[in-house]
């Protein structure tokens, strides 16, 4: 319901806007996430991959500057293997269901290459936390961890994308790099500070 409500929310301020000033879309792509911590590098990070879905504006501010703003729905998962001191080892995977929103100034420096930099807010719909300890073989625990950790994530965000036409359409490919903010400070689940680390492609294409 929160989903659909901020949906309706976003649309209502494009709707109000001038249409001639803005372009519109739709952006889609996957994502790599992993946690880099402050302790200790005794942990074997694996890399699936996630999803991501949504809506895009995009207002121009001179002939090579812009401002984009973006809406979507994102799924990331993030498994390491960690290797304690005592001797334990242990599989942990967090995934992670949240909305993003970056705010983005985009500069179009040659040709039809762009570089854009901003800062993204993830808000947290659903974390879930999986835990297997390997040496007794353990079963498997699963569960949800959204109320105990921040609503929201805030990360810094660069991107390196090129333009492209198809069908008489912008279709624009970007590579980014998104770097948390907030530290993940060392609690029950997790025993070290941790922040986030995302790596993303994504495919943009103007309504």
């Amino acid at each position: 319901m929160k989903k659909i409500f901020f949906v309706i929310l976003f649309f209502s301020v494009i709707v109000n806007s001038s249409f001639a000033e803005y372009k519109f879309g739709v952006v889609a792509g996957t994502n790599i996430e992993k946690m880099i911590f402050e302790k200790r590098t005794i942990y074997k990070h694996h890399n699936p991959y996630g999803y991501s879905y949504g809506i895009y504006f995009e207002r121009a501010l001179g002939e090579r500057f812009s401002l984009r703003s973006e809406l979507s729905n994102n799924k990331s998962t993030i498994k390491f293997e960690n290797f304690t001191t005592q001797g334990d080892h242990y599989k942990i995977f967090i995934e992670k269901d949240y909305l993003s929103i970056p705010i983005l100034f985009k500069y179009h420096f040659w040709k039809s290459l762009n570089i854009s930099g901003g800062l993204q807010l993830n808000w947290n719909q659903d974390i879930n936390y999986t835990f297997e300890e390997m040496y007794t073989n353990r079963a498997i625990k699963s569960f949800s961890i959204t109320s105990k950790v921040s609503k929201f994530d805030t990360y810094i965000c660069i991107i390196l994308s090129k333009d492209f036409f198809l069908f008489n359409k912008n279709l624009d490919i970007g590579i980014r790099i998104l770097k948390g903010i907030n530290k993940i400070e060392e609690n029950w689940y997790l025993d070290d500070k941790a922040k986030y680390l995302q790596f993303q492609l994504l495919f943009s294409l103007q309504l």
